[in-house]
């Protein structure tokens, strides 16, 4: 089994709906399995991003840094993944 996981903002909107898509993921591929957890959006803005990309294979969220993130190469796009 693979387990992935994942960290989104402590919002219903953005932790709910992660949850459900994860089960139909799974659903579909039973060898898969994604585990959301979820990080204050005070957290994302103050916490080192570095240190969030390292520990989670998945990260949803809204952030200004974002450009930094992607320019660091410390968050990759889905589809450049293998």
């Amino acid at each position: 089994m693979i387990t992935l996981r994942g960290i989104t903002w402590a919002h219903s909107r953005g932790y709910v709906p992660l949850v459900a898509a994860a089960e139909a993921w799974h659903d579909l591929h039973p060898d898969v399995e994604i585990r959301w957890e979820k990080r204050s959006f005070w957290g994302f803005g103050e916490g080192p991003l570095d240190e969030v990309a390292r520990d989670y294979d998945l990260i949803v969220f809204d952030h200004p840094h974002t450009g930094t993130a992607a320019a660091r190469r410390l968050l990759l796009p889905l589809d450049e993944i293998e």
